[in-house]
Parts: C-alpha cells; sequence; structure tokens
C-alpha cells in the first residue's frame, strides 16, 4: 500500500486534481481510499497575506486488497505523519463529495473501456473490408504499390463509420480509380490539311491492325480521302499486309525508307484529308531504332499531327512504365491500349494509366477491322479490371 496527499481550496479543484491523480499512477478507483484532511495555512508572497487550504490524504490499497478499513497502526507504520480516526474519515465534509468523485471517475473508466471496445471492433471491420479489397485487387494484378497508395487515400477520404461497409469503401475504391484515368478526345479535327495520324510502339501490339481500324473510323465511314504509309522497313509482312488494306479501301498506300521520302511523299499527298502512318515496331531497349523514329517525327511535326503509343494489355506493369517513359521523347499525345481480349486481368494497365496520367484514347479488343475498336468510358474500364462484367 502507498499514500498520497493532494491540496486543494475546494471540492472543484479535488475533482480534477484527483482524476488526474488516478490516470498518472494508472491505478482503478476502487483502490482508493479516503483517510483524513487537515487545514493548511499558506503563506503569502514575502509573508505577506496567505490563504487556508486542504491537505487531503488518500490511501491506495494493495491489488487484490478489497478491504477499505485500515488500522491505525498499519498507517502509522507506513507513514508516521499520517493522523487519523474513522470519525475524521466519516465526517469529514468532503468525504461524500470524494466518494461521489470516485464513483464518477469509474463510470467514466468503464466507458472509456466501451469506447476502445467499440473501437477495436471498428478497426476489425475496417480492416477486414480493406483486407478483401486488397486481395481482389492483387489477384487482378495490381501492384503492391500502387493498392497501398490507392488504400490510404481511400482511409483519408472516407468516415470511420463508412469504412465499416464494405460496398461503400469498394465504390470508393472504384471511383478514385475511374477520376485518376485520362482520356483523350477520339474525335479527329482537321484543322488543315493534310491530318498525320501515327502509331508508334514495340513489336507485336496491334499497329498494323489498329491503324487500319482507325482508317475505317475516322476515313472510309467519313468520306474523308486518305492514303497509307508505312515506315516498317524491317518487317515485309507488315508492308504486304498494310498494301492488302490499301486495296480493299482502294486507297494508295506508300512504303517510306527514309526521311528524304518521306518528305516527298508528304508533298505528292498534300491534298489528302488525312495520312495514316503506320511505324516499325521496336523495343523500348532499341534505343538506336527509336532515335530513328524520332527523325522521322521531325519531318511531320510541321503538319497538323495525331501521334498515339500503341501499348497491349497483356505487358508486365514495369514494363508498361519503361515503354511510356521511353517512347515519350517521340511526343506522343494519348495511348491505345490493344489486345484486353488476351488477358484476364488489366490491373497493370490501369495502374500505369493512372500513375503516368497519360490519356487513353481507345482500347482494341480483337481483330474485326470494323468493330474491335472503340471509345470508354473511365469507369467501365475499371468495372473490368475488378473482373466486374460490363461491356465496353
Amino acid at each position: 500500500m502507498n499514500y498520497f496527499s493532494i491540496e486543494v481550496e475546494n471540492i472543484q479543484e479535488l475533482r480534477s486534481k484527483l482524476y488526474e491523480e488516478i490516470k498518472k499512477r494508472n491505478i482503478s478507483p476502487d483502490r482508493v481510499i479516503i483517510l483524513t484532511k487537515k487545514p493548511i495555512k499558506k503563506k503569502g508572497f514575502l509573508g505577506i497575506g496567505g490563504k487556508i487550504v486542504y491537505q487531503v490524504w488518500f490511501q491506495v490499497l494493495d491489488q487484490g486488497d478489497n478491504s477499505a478499513q485500515v488500522t491505525t497502526e498499519q498507517n502509522t507504520k507506513s507513514n508516521s505523519k499520517l493522523q487519523f480516526s474513522d470519525e475524521d474519515v466519516v465526517n469529514s465534509p468532503l468525504y461524500k463529495e470524494i466518494e461521489t468523485l470516485k464513483k464518477m471517475i469509474q463510470e467514466v473508466m468503464v466507458e472509456n473501456k466501451k469506447i476502445k471496445e467499440i473501437t477495436s471492433s471498428y478497426l476489425k471491420a475496417k480492416e477486414s473490408n480493406f483486407e478483401m479489397i486488397r486481395k481482389q485487387m492483387i489477384e487482378r494484378d495490381f501492384p503492391l504499390g500502387f493498392i497501398d497508395k490507392l488504400l490510404e487515400r481511400v482511409d483519408n477520404e472516407l468516415s470511420e463509420e463508412e469504412k465499416q461497409n464494405f460496398y461503400v469503401v469498394y465504390d470508393k475504391v472504384k471511383s478514385l480509380i475511374a477520376s485518376d484515368l485520362k482520356v483523350a478526345s477520339t474525335e479527329l479535327f482537321i484543322n488543315k490539311k493534310p491530318k498525320i495520324v501515327m502509331l508508334v510502339g514495340p513489336t507485336g501490339v496491334g499497329k498494323t491492325t489498329t491503324i487500319v481500324k482507325l482508317a475505317l473510323l475516322w476515313g472510309a465511314t467519313k468520306g474523308r480521302k486518305f492514303v497509307f504509309f508505312s515506315l516498317d522497313k524491317y518487317r515485309a509482312g507488315a508492308s504486304f499486309q498494310l498494301k492488302s488494306f490499301a486495296e480493299i479501301f482502294r486507297v494508295p498506300m506508300k512504303s517510306i525508307r527514309n526521311e528524304d521520302e518521306l518528305r516527298e511523299s508528304l508533298d505528292i499527298f498534300s491534298d489528302s484529308d488525312i495520312i495514316f502512318i503506320d511505324t516499325a515496331g521496336t523495343s523500348q531497349k532499341d534505343t538506336l531504332t527509336i532515335n530513328d523514329l524520332k527523325e522521322h517525327v521531325k519531318v511531320v511535326k510541321k503538319y497538323d499531327v495525331w501521334i498515339s503509343l500503341v501499348m497491349s494489355a497483356v505487358t508486365k506493369y514495369k514494363d508498361m512504365l519503361d515503354i511510356i517513359n521511353r517512347y515519350s521523347t517521340i511526343g506522343y499525345n494519348n495511348i491505345i491500349l490493344s489486345k484486353i481480349d488476351e488477358t484476364n486481368t488489366l490491373g497493370s494497365s490501369i495502374a500505369a494509366l493512372c500513375e503516368t496520367q497519360v490519356p487513353l484514347s481507345f482500347v482494341t479488343n480483337g481483330q474485326r477491322v470494323e468493330a474491335d475498336i472503340t471509345t470508354f468510358r473511365p469507369v467501365d474500364l475499371v468495372y473490368m479490371a475488378l473482373d466486374e462484367r460490363r461491356d465496353i
């Protein structure tokens, strides 16, 4: 057992001081009993004046000691300064107030315990909801860093009550992703002839098929005069494929080997509404080929140009970031996401687009020239990425 005393002028002051003492000592109010009080005269400044205060002594019972009766002998042994009797305790004018105060403190502590239990329950529910969403996003191929940042934003923007509802949290996740997806205009405005439409990107992403789809969408169906250029001097098959489509459309197709031929051909077909330019596919690590492509881009830059980077949805997340970064030196305007029909997970694509903030213009999902290219709403793409069936 141990003792402590508090000096006060009135019961209101005692309430706060006793409460703070119990908190500081981290003890239960049930273990605190009043012993005695005695008046003390406090001298004023330089001995002038002064006031009467009460020194109230308390005893803290040992853990497990439920007895509130303390003998004078025990108290004298523990602290020779204490002199009190049962009559002092019972008749003390502060006794009843202190007992009431102790009950009040006990109620506060019980209430705090309930609040802690509720808070713990809230945290468990929130963590469960967040963990379910985290697991789903990992399965859909979203990178961990992206998931953590996203859930941190959700945590900051929702109230504690909202976090208890899985569907509210889930809707917030979808809303934030959709708001981060930038969208490019898919209307082709021809400010001056000819309008140059050029596609760039790695090998095998479907640039040739995509440029034919754009020719149908922006050229043939609108009755515009257009031609095809091929800058792919590395693959004979690519030029052959483009030539076949040119014959179907009954439009010219020109293979370009260098910048001089490109300048000459642009002059020859300067009366066209649109010139669609297909380029050689190359690894983003092939600096030499990308630099060669940059020289061709310099030639067409004096025209009204629309350049798009084509990326396959099956590409890994880190590779996508690398492609977006390395091709940025060419100066593309937007991204076309191809082959979304060839993957079950769009998480990597969505994360890369959100993080780089490059606007997305089209998505392609098949080989049919007349049907498999489309615009989209960001929310629809997010639903697909999270494996919720919704047509784009």
